[in-house]
């Protein structure tokens, strides 16, 4: 029987975008909350998209961004791809 539950945002190097409008992330076991979008119910359709960057090897960011009805909501959050380099 599951005793606890850990959403998005609450493990490492996860991140989460929450009905309340609110993005959350923790990276380091430092855990981030900030508004971040428009509130959203069961009937919205979200979408979450993943820019990795590959257009500037140098400077390569990683960017997550959401929409809520196909309304883009901008980006939430952005990571240098060499945090993930350092992890494999």
């Amino acid at each position: 029987l599951l005793t606890s539950v850990v959403l998005l945002g609450e493990f490492n190097d996860s991140f989460a975008y929450a009905s309340s409008g609110k993005k959350f992330r923790r990276v380091n076991d430092e855990f981030h909350e900030e508004n971040y979008g428009q509130t959203f119910t069961r009937d919205d359709v979200l979408a979450c998209y993943l820019d990795l960057g590959v257009e500037d090897e140098e400077n390569r960011s990683i960017r997550v961004s959401f929409t809520k009805n196909g309304e883009e909501l901008g980006t939430a959050f952005e990571y240098s791809h060499q945090i993930f380099a350092e992890q494999t």
